[in-house]
């Protein structure tokens, strides 16, 4: 076992210890993404319940906030030409990227400029030293001036066509009419129908684009249309009016249509709000939804909307990332550096994957002393100072499969698991939750040949052959499948960056059912020649099958030994113990008798068992 796991380690590392030379670090290119939502005006039905909501929807807090004061524009045709094209062609008309550059500007009503917000959302992209610098900066620093290009280059525009909005009402009439008629044709009782929920059901389609601030871009504006407080007021009015009159380049990135709901229980039904929401509340619900919905979509496709950082420590694992990036406890980041191999060609290699342990709150200004997010590592080699992390989301969940081939409760397992501290974490006011804790669903699947004296046949072929002693008669042996559910509590101890801990907590039911009767011969017995034991008549092969079945409660306590080999997979090692309690349970789940251990002798206990697990 030693030999397969070295060369194992030695197969996934080689090609990263020996074909690589020159180590490169370089800053992580990450600058907050802001958002502005534009709707095409909507007049369907609930139009004006849409029209009060959607400027409520609010913007995630890892976005910057750029939304406008008329975020409506003309609605158009499906029809007309190239969709996406025709759309930039009204927000430019509209001058929505003119006013969105605006207000990254500050811009004040003699049309001047200043920096003043570029350097408040700077700091969360900037190093501290850098930020206690810039403060006392006016425009002209080029590393200030670097930092608007890439900010407001980051700025997105959201524009959202709604398609169709109804209500859950809506559903429960349409679906009450045709009852109605069927009821009517076929002459038998209307039945309405029951009505559980309330609230509103959309169609969205969503549209990004994003405002092309790039280097040419930024040159024309800095020196053709920024306005400075000290400018003449010829040049302030000349300025002005080509800045009113210039049309930013927009670039559209994705496009999906989604559905989304904003629904509740219906009052006086159990788990129904004490509070029901208004229908204004539950339309900004569905609405949020759908934009929660789509940004996390957008942020698999576009790497531009992933985290980044650079580690500012190794030990522990720190980024200056937090609260205000929307970090919560267990989120996965790849971690990265530049490798030159021996032909001079430069490549990112990751070279680990972390999780989130503490989320640091920094939504505040940082003044210089700002504290990273401290992380810890599931995966990879040694991290180092400067490499650059950046997230990617998964599902949250392994799966694995192994088999238990030590003990009495061997087989097949297979195993679902769900990290619960991300999900804690998401309803946590600071993203933080005890990390690595997780629940887990398995399957046990298993094949063995057990001998009873409680079973309760006899092979009617040799039931007459004696009559005083029918113990040679009897069916002592079934061969039996034996299925397990279950349901479990872990919690991860990372012992190190592969390697890990896990105690574990289940319960577990176990059905056994017997596939096969067989005599003292160990010859099988067919259904056809089986007799009951105290009537010494042939039961029916559905009695039989009904009385071969038994079933147990588990308590099942352990640990497993977890070892990344290249990340995702993963090989792992465990111990569990089988505790059964109540006793053995026939199909109906009535007490059979006292002892599950006695009733399928020395199926308990101690197990072990190996398999591979894929996170994902």
């Amino acid at each position: 076992m030693k030999r397969i796991l070295f060369f194992l380690f030695v197969f996934a590392f080689s090609s990263e210890l020996f074909s690589q030379e020159t180590i490169q670090l370089k800053d992580a290119v990450y600058h907050r993404n802001s958002l502005t939502y534009i709707f095409e005006n909507y007049y369907g039905s609930y139009s004006t319940l849409v029209t009060g909501a959607m400027p409520k929807v609010s913007i995630p807090n890892k976005l910057d906030d750029n939304r406008i004061s008329n975020p409506v524009i003309t609605r158009l045709s499906v029809a007309e030409g190239n969709y996406s094209q025709n759309i930039i062609n009204d927000l430019q008309k509209e001058k929505i990227p003119n006013v969105i550059i605006a207000n990254w500007f500050n811009r004040k009503s003699d049309g001047s400029f200043d920096m003043n917000l570029v350097l408040q959302r700077g700091q969360y992209d900037a190093n501290d030293a850098a930020i206690l610098t810039a403060l006392s900066m006016h425009r002209g620093l080029s590393a200030i001036d670097k930092t608007a290009m890439e900010l407001v280059g980051n700025s997105f525009i959201l524009v959202m066509n709604i398609v169709e909005v109804h209500s859950i009402d809506d559903e429960y009439n349409k679906v009450d009419k045709i009852r109605r008629a069927y009821a009517k044709g076929s002459k038998i009782p209307y039945k309405a129908v029951e009505r559980l929920f309330n609230g509103f059901k959309a169609q969205v389609q969503y549209r990004l684009f994003q405002i092309n601030f790039n280097d040419s871009i930024a040159s024309l504006f800095y020196n053709n249309l920024w306005v400075d407080p000290d400018d003449p007021p010829a040049i302030k009015s000349q300025k002005k009016r080509a800045f009113d009159n210039f049309e930013f380049p927009l670039i559209f990135q994705f496009q999906t249509t989604r559905n989304s709901s904003g629904i509740q229980i219906n009052q006086g039904l159990p788990l129904a709000p004490l509070q029901q929401a208004t229908d204004e509340e539950l339309m900004i619900k569905m609405f949020q939804n759908g934009v929660n919905g789509f940004l996390g979509e957008v942020e698999k496709l576009l790497p531009r909307f992933r985290v980044r950082a650079n580690l500012i420590n190794s030990h522990p694992i720190e980024a200056k990332i937090g609260s205000k990036e929307g970090l919560k406890t267990d989120q996965r980041f790849f971690v990265y550096e530049d490798k030159m191999n021996k032909a001079g060609v430069v490549k990112t290699v990751r070279k680990g994957v972390v999780r989130v342990k503490r989320v640091e709150n920094n939504q505040t200004n940082s003044q210089g002393d700002s504290k990273g997010s401290v992380f810890y590592q599931v995966a990879g080699l040694s991290l180092k100072t400067g490499m650059i992390m950046e997230q990617h989301k998964g599902a949250n969940m392994a799966f694995s499969a192994g088999y238990n081939f030590i003990g009495d409760v061997n087989g097949v397992e297979l195993r679902l698991d769900y990290n619960l501290s991300s999900l804690f974490a998401s309803f946590s006011s600071d993203g933080n939750a005890v990390p690595g804790f997780k629940i887990y669903f398995e399957i046990g699947i298993d094949n063995q040949t057990y001998r009873n004296t409680l079973f309760k046949f006899y092979d009617i072929e040799n039931i007459f052959e004696s009559t005083t002693d029918r113990k040679d008669d009897e069916v002592y042996k079934a061969n039996f499948s034996f299925f397990r559910l279950g349901l479990g509590l872990s919690k991860n101890f990372q012992l190190s960056s592969n390697v890990s801990i896990v105690p574990e907590l289940a319960w577990n039911y176990e059905m056994a059912i017997a596939t096969k009767l067989k005599d003292e011969a160990d010859q099988s017995v067919s259904l056809k020649n089986v007799v009951d034991k105290n009537t010494l008549s042939k039961p029916s092969d559905v009695d039989v099958s009904q009385n071969l079945q038994y079933n147990v409660h588990y308590i099942i306590v352990g640990a497993e030994i977890v070892i990344t080999i290249a990340y995702p997979f993963q090989l792992y090692g465990k111990l569990d113990y089988f505790m059964p309690f109540i006793g053995a349970l026939d199909r109906d789940n009535h007490l059979y008798t006292n002892s599950w251990r006695d009733f399928f002798e020395n199926r308990a206990g101690m197990t072990i068992g190996a398999g591979i697990r894929i996170e994902f």
